[in-house]
């Protein structure tokens, strides 16, 4: 693993074999994402939690527990199951990277200023890591370069109909 800045934008590039340590992810995260695909807004989420939107909002972000009598509740509009919820709460509570033992919250934590940090991971044999690096250095927006590179091998990927 080793950090390049290109065009002023940090990037941690992981060669195979580096282990990536994550920070653990409060339900919540899971929550917001399976009741907007159900089209509930945040505001009758709350509601139907009981619970006020301050709260919903500390739920979300990891702040607050999620509660049985709230997993229970969002098994009945339809999000999972109140057991699922609750082992994804305790995972999260028992995480060794856990904010109660001193690790960061997910999006938490000062942003360098006058750039953007982006993570990608590229798998290459060690003599190409340098070809790829230099063509990164070369292009003026290379987060986007790197997307459109995924997004073109992505399409000559895909079978012809």
């Amino acid at each position: 693993m080793y950090t390049t800045t290109i065009k002023n934008q940090e990037y941690t590039v992981y060669e195979e074999g580096d282990l990536i340590s994550f920070l653990p992810v409060p339900p919540g995260f899971g929550i917001a994402r399976d009741l907007k695909a159900l089209k509930i807004t945040a505001k009758k989420a709350a509601q139907e939690l009981e619970i006020t939107q301050t709260e919903y909002v500390q739920l979300i972000r990891g702040e607050i527990e999620l509660t049985p009598s709230m997993a229970k509740h969002l098994e009945r509009l339809g999000s999972g199951t109140a057991t699922i919820w609750l082992k994804l709460q305790k995972n999260y509570e028992n995480h060794p990277k856990h904010p109660s033992r001193g690790g960061a919250r997910p999006n938490s934590g000062p942003k360098p200023s006058g750039h953007s940090s982006k993570q990608v991971r590229i798998s290459a044999a060690p003599e190409d890591m340098e070809i790829i690096t230099t063509w990164l250095k070369s292009q003026k927006n290379a987060a986007r370069a790197v997307a459109k590179l995924i997004k073109d091998h992505a399409v000559q990927g895909m079978p012809k109909v």
